[in-house]
């Protein structure tokens, strides 16, 4: 929703759905009968973000060598343009879907928010937004990698 500007499509009930989805979407578990399955998910997500943090990495190196003298400084402006760039293309080519920008949603969060949220807090929904945590995370490892460098 931030990189299209958007305070309604169902902004506000998007973000508390994700919250309220958290444990979902890193494949967290309170059933001691999904305990396994839960950490084989856990470590398939672990190497999505590690593969995707090296990705990112990549262009962490790749900045610095087109500007000689800052080997050691960190592209935050265009750490955050390219990922909400990343962000901005993936949501798109979910709309066809009915995902993420919903014109009912954020009118149903005005009459209840339990309505509205149930849009974006289903597993399909879930499923959709788990890649954007991913990369996100993926973004701020690289970044911390890259900081250590000082």
């Amino acid at each position: 929703m931030h990189v299209v500007g958007a305070s309604g499509w169902g902004h506000r009930p998007f973000e508390e759905a994700v919250e309220d989805a958290w444990p979902r979407l890193i494949y967290l578990t309170d059933r001691p009968e999904q305990a396994e399955e839960s950490r084989a998910l856990q470590r398939q997500q672990a190497a999505r973000i590690l593969s995707k943090a090296y990705t990112w990495r990549k262009y962490i190196l790749d900045w610095r060598a087109r500007h000689p003298g800052e080997e050691t400084n960190l592209p935050v402006r265009d750490l955050v343009t390219a990922l909400a760039q990343e962000t901005f293309d993936y949501a798109n080519s979910q709309q066809p879907t009915g995902w993420p920008y919903d014109s009912t949603a954020s009118l149903l969060f005005l009459a209840s928010n339990v309505a509205a949220q149930g849009i974006y807090d289903n597993n399909a929904a879930v499923n959709l937004t788990r890649p954007l945590i991913e990369n996100g995370v993926a973004v701020m490892l690289a970044f911390l990698m890259s900081a250590m460098e000082r």
